[in-house]
Parts: structure tokens; C-alpha cells; sequence
């Protein structure tokens, strides 16, 4: 906008006292400019006009001394750039007209909104046909023209997406609407919509083509006059289709899962499977589905003991999408066989076939009831055999030993005295669904849903005897909602907390929390795993920089998700994930 400056104009002594007694009456009243008669021609009616704007909505002339004006003189006002011309009679009241002229202390008030505008004002004696009076009674700004401007594209689907402008038609009115392309092809144009005032305005266009690049822009009309806001871009979605792993496994039959969204559109999905050492291909009937969400299907007729290749299909138009390929073997019929008859060193072999060997841990070589056996002292000793997917167990099986119990043990372990040590408050109302960690030999670090179910961070020194010495420091790291958190050591002063956060969603937020228990007030990163449900989520470390996190997910079902947090505590994607429990409809799995 072009800013306007105010002139000055003094032309006599008289004048001058006159403008000194104005700026006199603004310190009690209000503020304003003074505008008063300007040097004539002889010819010319002499008289003393102040002009003055005492709020944003009045334009006041007082008549303060001098000849008298007629009623057709010219009152010409100029705000913001826009003319306004009225006569002294159309501004004169009834009874300070009845003499036919404008006289000493008679006004003139124009109402007007001059809000931040460039008032300007002159006054014509139509007898004489001179300016009598003229000058800037108000800065502020010149009035713009109606003007539009082009805003982001929202709610993009494959066949659709909502357009969005601003504009501003000051005291004009006139319509709105938008032009839109492919890229490289002519424009199309939605219909006019009549506007007025500031606003905003969105219209849905329809009918467009997926995964491609379209221009569009906002235009604006006005009288004979168009104006146009910037070119913007965005591309439409595309229906995409995701594999899930495998559950439901047995010995002849397994449960497969995908995801799929179709954004807007319609189609359908199904899989296609086969055994690995093959290559021919089985395909699911098509399943007619629109939107997006999650299917299952069991397969059955499998042969036990095989390795099976398949992946998720989507179909739409006469495209068809296929998901990544993924793996499952059925089971044998037995799933793991110990002898213990090996009588030397710390393996226990498993001849299923399944090679689900175990590490004995503690457990001793004796006699057994064929060969050897292993005696167990019924406090820590074990045999350790790692996860393998021939042991993931979803239906009822049958457990076969040979067991020659003694006498009970005298173990000690975990023996609790009758009193308490010691007791410390480390939130200020509420600490729910806590979580300690050790950051190093006597400092703690405690996470937990504090007031307003937010997330807070608290940490403390706990010497070897159990007493609490004193809280260190306190930090809210969500501050929306969170419950159950579920912090870890990522490296160094870097720690990460998974927790179910607004929504029900799951988060994962990373922190700083340095050695002597001084926490950085301020979260590194944030992720959020699991748009659909994180509820009671837990979180381990796996290997180098990827961390294994299992919660109820999506219906209740148990979740599995591998994501990789660098130690520097960035976040970086999800690497996989895996659905451990499908629960019947109405169930959900205990806090896994």
C-alpha cells in the first residue's frame, strides 16, 4: 500500500492561533489533523474552516469564522483514494440551513469508515468557483483493488482434491472461482460464486486422474476487471497396497494379511501364494473394497513343513498393484524333540528336524531314564532355546517328559524383609504407569503419566541402602496425553520412551538425560509408529540401531514393529511389522 504524508499549511496569525487551540482541545478529546483555509483570490469568500476525523467513522468541517458559504458549495472528500462529493446542504442540518448558508460554528459531520485509510478534503465555493479549503486530514493508506491469492491443496484422494484461496474485495463485491489442469493440458474452470468482504473459500474438484501432476490457481472478478492468484501444484494419490506377515500358522493352513487404501477409488484385492521351491503362482478370488483398511484370509490345503511364498494384490480400473513378496513355513508335526542324551558339554541337540537346540545353563549330566538326563536345582538353572518360527505355538499342543522330581529346594532368592526403606514423591499430584531406569551407578531417571495425563520425566538418587536422597530435576515431555511410557537407554545421554499418546496412537519421543540426572529440556525427536492404536507398548533393544516395540494394536490384536533409532536420538522410519496375536472379534490381548 502507498503510504500518504500530511502537509502542513499556515497561512496567517489568526490561523495560527487557531491550530494551536485545536491541538489544545486533542489532548482532552481526541486526536486529530487541522486543516484550515488556504490563501484566495480577492474575489474569493474569506473563511476559517477546520477539518478534523475525531474517530474512525466521522469526518467532522466546523465553520470557525469568516464569510458565510452557500448551500451548493462542494464538499469533496477523498478516502483511501475513493471520492465522495456531497453539497454543504446535503451535510447541513434542517435548521442551521433555513437561512440558505453555512455559517460560523454551524458543522458538517460525513459518516464514513476511515480505519488505517488517507483522508483527504476540499471545499468549492460554487459561486466563485475556488477552493476555499483543502489538505490531508488523516495518514493511513490508499484503498487496493480486489485482490485473490492461491492456497495449498488439501484432502488430496486419487480422483479428487479440495482447492483453497484468500482474497479481499474491500468495498467492492463480484465472484470467485478456480482454474485447474493436468499439466501441459488447457484449463478447466469450477463455477462462479458470488463474494464480498475478506474471506477465504474451498471447493472439491472432482472427476481427476490418480497419480498425476495438476496446476491450478484462484481467479477473481470484478465489474469488467479479473484478477488471478499464483499457480500452485499437487499430485493425486494412487490406491496402494502393503503385505502383511503371516499368522495363524499350522500345519496345513495359515491366516494372510494385508493392508490396502484406495483414496478415493474403488476395486479390489486378493493374494497369490505358492511354495518356494515352486513357480507357479495360486491366486485368492478378488474381494471387492473401496477406502482403506486391513484383510485377512485363510488359506488351507497346505502341505506341513514348507516354505510358502505370497504377497497382497490390488486391482483398480486395469492396473493391478502387488505388494511385497513375504515368507511363512508351515509347521511338522512335531514341533521339537530333547533326548538329553548327549551326558557332556552344554549342548541339548533337538532331533525334530526343526535344529531348535538348546544351552544348557546350570543343569548337570545324571543318570536318566534311558541313557542321561539333566538334574535342575529348581532355582536358576535352565536350558535356553531361541525363538524360531516351528515354535510359535496358536492352538492347543501336547508336552511329553520324563520327570524324577526330589525334595524342594532351598532357594533364597528374592527373600523381602516386613519394613519399609524409604518413600519420595516425585510428581506433583499423579505418577501413573511408571517406568524406572538406571542412568548410572546412583542416579535414576522415572517416566511416567502425570497431572492432565501428560508425560513427564522425573530423576532421583537412590544410594545402595535404599534411601531416596532427593529428586534432581523434572521435565513434561507430552503434553497432550500419555499413558503407559516405557523408556530405554539409546546411548550414552540419549534415551528413547514409547507410550500410547493422543489418540490412542502410538509415539516415540527421544531425550536427553545426562549422567548426573540433568535432563535437556527440550525432545530431540518425535515419531508416531502406529496411527490406528499403541496401547501398553513395550520396547527393547535388538541390534546396532533397530529396536523391537509390541503393544495392542489395530482391533485389539498383538503388534510387533521394528524401528531403527540412530544414537544420536533420530528417529529414523518402521523397519517391519508383524501381527503376533489375532484375537477374536470384541477380545484384545493383556498388556504384552
Amino acid at each position: 500500500m502507498r503510504k500518504i504524508k500530511r502537509n502542513n499549511y499556515s497561512v496567517s496569525e489568526v490561523v495560527g492561533t487557531i491550530f494551536i487551540l485545536a491541538i489544545s482541545v486533542s489532548l482532552f478529546s481526541y486526536v486529530y489533523f487541522t486543516l484550515f483555509s488556504i490563501e484566495s483570490p480577492p474575489d474569493t469568500p474569506m473563511v476559517d474552516i477546520v477539518g478534523m476525523t475525531p474517530n474512525e467513522d466521522n469526518i467532522v468541517f466546523s465553520h470557525m469564522g469568516g464569510d458565510s458559504l452557500s448551500l451548493d458549495s462542494l464538499v469533496i472528500v477523498t478516502v483511501g483514494g475513493k471520492e465522495i462529493i456531497q453539497t454543504v446542504g446535503d451535510l447541513l442540518d434542517e435548521k442551521s440551513k433555513e437561512d440558505g448558508f453555512w455559517n460560523i460554528g454551524e458543522e458538517l459531520v460525513i459518516n464514513y469508515d476511515l480505519r488505517g485509510l488517507l483522508v483527504e478534503a476540499r471545499i468549492v465555493d460554487k459561486n466563485s468557483n475556488s477552493i476555499v479549503m483543502m489538505g490531508i486530514l488523516q495518514e493511513g493508506d490508499m484503498m487496493r483493488d480486489p485482490y485473490c491469492f492461491t492456497v495449498n491443496a488439501t484432502e488430496i484422494q486419487a480422483d479428487s482434491a479440495k482447492l483453497s484461496m484468500g482474497y479481499n474485495f474491500w468495498i467492492e463485491s463480484g465472484t470467485v472461482r478456480f482454474a485447474y489442469r493436468k499439466s501441459g493440458d488447457s484449463w478447466s474452470y469450477t463455477t462462479w460464486v458470488g463474494k464480498s468482504g475478506e474471506s477465504t473459500y474451498e471447493e472439491t474438484v472432482s472427476g481427476l486422474e490418480e497419480n498425476e501432476i495438476y496446476e491450478y490457481k484462484a481467479e477473481l472478478e470484478w465489474g469488467v476487471n479479473l484478477t488471478e492468484g499464483g499457480v500452485k501444484l499437487f499430485t493425486t494419490a494412487f490406491p496402494t497396497i502393503e503385505t502383511l506377515d503371516a499368522t495363524d500358522i499350522k500345519t496345513t493352513e495359515a491366516k494372510l494379511w494385508l493392508n490396502y487404501d484406495f483414496w478415493g477409488l474403488s476395486g479390489s484385492i486378493s493374494f497369490s501364494y505358492k511354495l518356494a521351491s515352486g513357480s507357479t503362482w495360486i491366486d485368492t478370488p478378488w474381494v471387492n473394497v473401496s477406502g482403506q483398511g486391513t484383510y485377512s484370509e485363510l488359506i488351507i490345503g497346505l502341505t506341513e513343513e514348507k516354505l510358502y511364498e505370497f504377497k497382497a494384490r490390488l486391482k483398480y480400473s486395469s492396473n493391478i498393484i502387488e505388494g511385497i513378496q513375504k515368507s511363512f513355513m508351515t509347521w511338522s508335526i512335531i514341533m521339537g524333540r530333547w533326548t538329553f542324551s548327549e551326558g557332556v558339554n552344554t549342548t541339548a541337540y533337538d532331533t525334530s528336524g526343526h535344529d531348535n537346540h538348546g544351552t544348557i545353563y546350570g543343569a548337570e549330566w545324571t543318570v536318566g531314564i534311558n541313557t542321561t538326563g539333566l538334574h535342575f536345582d529348581g532355582i536358576d538353572d535352565i536350558i535356553q532355546v531361541f525363538d524360531a518360527a516351528s515354535l510359535d505355538v496358536t492352538e492347543d499342543i501336547t508336552l511329553e517328559a520324563w520327570v524324577k522330581s526330589q525334595d524342594n529346594s532351598n532357594g533364597t532368592i528374592g527373600d523381602i524383609t516386613s519394613s519399609l526403606i524409604d518413600t519420595s514423591w516425585f510428581g506433583s499430584d499423579y505418577g501413573y504407569d511408571s517406568d524406572l531406569i538406571q542412568i548410572k551407578d546412583k542416579y535414576f531417571a522415572i517416566a511416567f503419566r502425570g497431572d492432565g495425563n501428560d508425560g513427564f520425566i522425573a530423576t532421583a538418587i537412590i544410594d545402595s541402602s535404599g534411601t531416596i536422597e532427593n529428586i534432581i530435576d523434572y521435565y513434561e515431555f507430552e503434553t497432550s496425553y500419555c499413558v503407559e511410557p516405557d523408556i530405554i537407554n539409546i546411548k550414552d545421554d540419549i534415551y528413547a520412551i514409547v507410550y500410547e499418546g493422543p489418540g490412542n496412537d502410538g509415539f516415540i519421543k527421544t531425550v536427553e538425560i545426562d549422567v548426573l540426572g540433568q535432563i535437556t529440556d527440550a525432545v530431540i525427536d518425535t515419531y508416531e509408529y502406529d496411527f490406528w492404536n499403541g496401547v501398553d507398548p513395550n520396547i527393547i533393544h535388538v541390534i546396532d540401531e533397530i529396536y523391537a516395540i509390541v503393544y495392542v494394536g489395530y482391533a485389539g490384536d498383538g503388534y510387533a514393529k521394528t524401528v531403527e533409532i540412530e544414537d544420536d536420538g533420530n528417529i529414523k522410519s518402521v523397519l517391519d511389522t508383524t501381527i503376533f496375536i489375532d484375537t477374536e472379534p470384541g477380545t484384545r490381548i493383556a498388556e504384552p
